[in-house]
């Protein structure tokens, strides 16, 4: 039961959705198999769509159909922010199906007509078409998740949206070096706008990629700073560096 040839498809638009965030770990994977069945227009039970795109990426992923859900990769057990946050979304989907009146789903194969039922898949009433939709409806409007969520998806999608900027920003910014700079210069030499500056430095200082001061040793915050005041920036690293193609 080896891979069979062709890329599997890993979709962005289910990555930024914020799923990952409420469903089982195994989620992910699911969605794969299935983007990568749609993709390929190809028909079959679940099992036969493992066997056919690859057994060995899927088992890896998720030990299998009949596998148990879980929320953490058993080789990011000794990650504590991956725990912390496997635990997160498990306390998340609890309640968020408890208030839907929704079982939740004990196995990989259960998981995945959930999110059917969710609307995160369309499947046919034999079950041996499979298809993933174009948009996902979001988990805040699929389900009665906290306001706690809504308020971090939102901050994620806005972070999200900030990378491109980012990006530019990373080009104009000496790496490891510190240097001076104003929300006005760095418009200069990127040619954004200065909303767009703003987020992408808020973006930097977030992912602790870059330290940003004001000249009196504070701290400087992005959103608040005047645009025309020098700053002090140290660019510890390169967050996007192993990106090949960011859009």
């Amino acid at each position: 039961m080896n891979d069979r040839g062709g890329d599997v498809v890993l979709d962005g638009t289910w990555m930024c959705s914020g799923w990952q965030y409420v469903l089982p770990q195994q989620a992910t994977a699911l969605h794969m198999l299935v983007a990568t069945a749609t993709d390929r227009d190809l028909d079959g039970s679940l099992d036969a769509l493992v066997e056919e795109l690859g057994y060995a990426w899927f088992e890896y992923l998720t030990d299998g159909l009949d596998c148990a859900v879980r929320w953490t990769h058993p080789l990011d057990l000794p990650d504590e922010i991956e725990v912390d946050a496997g635990e997160q979304a498990r306390r998340e989907c609890l309640a968020a199906f408890s208030l839907a009146g929704m079982v939740l789903p004990s196995t990989v194969r259960e998981l995945a007509t959930t999110m059917a039922e969710l609307g995160i898949f369309i499947v046919s009433e034999d079950g041996l078409r499979w298809r993933t939709v174009a948009w996902p409806p979001m988990p805040e409007d699929a389900l009665p998740v906290s306001q706690e969520f809504r308020d971090q998806e939102n901050r994620r999608r806005w972070f999200k949206l900030q990378e491109p900027h980012a990006l530019q920003l990373l080009q104009v910014l000496p790496e490891d070096d510190l240097a001076k700079t104003s929300i006005e210069e760095l418009q200069r030499l990127t040619d954004l706008p200065e909303i767009a500056v703003r987020g992408g430095l808020e973006l930097l200082v977030h992912d602790r990629a870059l330290d940003l001061w004001q000249p009196n040793g504070d701290d400087a915050d992005p959103e608040r700073v005047p645009a025309d005041m020098l700053l002090d920036v140290f660019l510890a690293f390169d967050p996007f560096a192993a990106v090949s193609d960011l859009d």
